[in-house]
């Protein structure tokens, strides 16, 4: 067991790795590719449909997750669509559609890592594929070390939701007093991470993003973090031994 290790757990997208599309269909387009009656539908209708469901679903804040699977098949079957390929196949080639970069010295914080033995791993909201979200992060962040990628809908629970947090660090054998979370949405990483009680939480506020637009969460004024903007002021902060509290 790594219990008593100290550990470091991130975020995903736009805390690794960024959220680039190539497409605005991008959600869709792997339905349009497959879709045997495609000139028999209206595309748009159905993009303005995703984009509605989405961004309904984001905005309730729920803490449980659906899978890109349930969010295909609504489609297919209120547009009825006729597809060559099961809804499964289709999942896997959804983030095909984006074009992620890495986030600027996530690298070399990750080197730092694997050099002195921190266990490190991703804990993440995404109603995508755990495994083809990981092999993205391997591509963008080679030898970066990652013990695993855990993603919300492989579970049912999200971030902020404290289970989401408390399965990651059951299925890393971490004590929650040892480990430290980074992530980019105040929301659902730094509330989130902070009531599940991880010893510091590190908001990366890229886009300097003022806190206090979150004071109506509950207990806004008890969360405790440290807001940077970059991963070169977190690499500063684990060089200075101030990573941890």
């Amino acid at each position: 067991m790594n219990e008593n290790k100290k550990a470091v757990f991130f975020d995903c997208w736009d805390t690794l790795i960024s959220f680039k599309m190539k497409t605005a269909t991008w959600n869709i387009d792997c339905l349009r590719r497959h879709s045997l009656n495609s000139k028999q539908v209206d595309w748009n209708d159905i993009n303005l449909f995703a984009n509605s469901f989405l961004k309904s679903y984001l905005q309730s804040g729920s803490l449980y997750e659906i899978q890109a699977e349930q969010f295909l098949n609504l489609i297919v079957i209120n547009f009825k669509l006729n597809l060559d390929c099961t809804i499964k196949e289709c999942v896997h080639e959804i983030l095909s559609s984006l074009s992620p970069t890495a986030i600027p010295y996530a690298d070399l914080f990750l080197d730092l890592l694997n050099r002195d033995g921190i266990y490190h791993a991703v804990l993440s909201n995404t109603i995508y594929d755990s495994d083809d979200t990981f092999k993205l992060v391997n591509k963008l962040l080679p030898n970066n070390g990652l013990q695993f990628l855990l993603g919300s809908a492989e579970i049912g629970v999200k971030k902020p939701n404290k289970l989401f947090f408390d399965a990651g660090l059951n299925k890393a054998g971490i004590k929650k007093e040892n480990a430290i979370y980074i992530g980019d949405s105040f929301y659902a990483d730094i509330n989130g991470a902070f009531f599940s009680g991880f010893n510091n939480v590190i908001w990366l506020n890229a886009s300097h993003k003022n806190s206090s637009d979150y004071s109506k969460l509950n207990d806004f004024n008890k969360i405790s973090f440290v807001d940077v903007s970059s991963f070169k002021e977190v690499i500063e902060l684990y060089r200075g031994g101030r990573l941890w509290k």
